[in-house]
């Protein structure tokens, strides 16, 4: 439940109270100290993702973290657009899981450049599941993200990232139950004038 300043009842105690409303069902996660630190961890990640895409693509890619926020894992599902290309990565040491979503048009541009492509014809086709074979292609790109995303959070703490499963729907790539709650890093990119959007 949500507790208001208007539910609550407190002594008189002479002087002033501050009273801050608490969502019982979304506690939360991480204090503000490590929201912050969190942040730079991703601005870090942004910058090494910009470098990567152009030693890769020859590309520049812009990129803007949107937002850094909590909410169930269900929730952040149902944001997804189908089909989406999905990462679940093994943190270690005894971290857990993380997951990487890519939204389908930034797939399937990254995917035509790993092929030799400029991204611009499958950034205007419609969205399609990647199949067995183009998910191996993307490999190449996940195996270089997750050198990126080590390099951005030793400013933090020591970890590695593993791949643990790839796929194009939740059923594929399971991560957490439902009810978990997560914290969701919204990161939108622009990339070959088109805008597209990773988690």
């Amino acid at each position: 439940n949500v507790a208001s300043a208007a539910e609550i009842k407190l002594p008189d105690s002479g002087g002033d109270v501050k009273v801050i409303t608490y969502d019982f069902r979304k506690p939360k996660l991480l204090s503000a100290e490590r929201m912050v630190k969190l942040q730079l961890v991703h601005q870090t990640l942004l910058k090494n993702l910009q470098s990567m895409l152009f030693s890769m693509f020859k590309i520049a890619g812009d990129s803007t973290l949107n937002a850094l926020e909590q909410v169930s894992y269900g929730e952040f599902l149902l944001s997804l657009a189908a089909p989406t290309y999905l990462l679940s990565l093994d943190v270690e040491p005894d971290v857990g899981l993380m997951g990487v979503a890519m939204s389908p048009p930034m797939g399937q541009i990254l995917l035509d450049m790993l092929l030799g492509g400029n991204g611009n014809a499958a950034a205007a086709e419609p969205p399609h599941e990647f199949t067995v074979f183009e998910m191996d292609i993307m490999r190449t790109l996940s195996d270089r993200f997750m050198e990126e995303l080590e390099t951005a959070w030793k400013q933090v703490h020591d970890v590695t990232f593993k791949l643990n499963a790839q796929g194009v729907s939740p059923e594929q790539v399971q991560i957490a139950p439902p009810d978990t709650p997560c914290l969701i890093a919204v990161i939108d990119m622009r990339l070959n004038e088109k805008n597209v959007r990773m988690h």
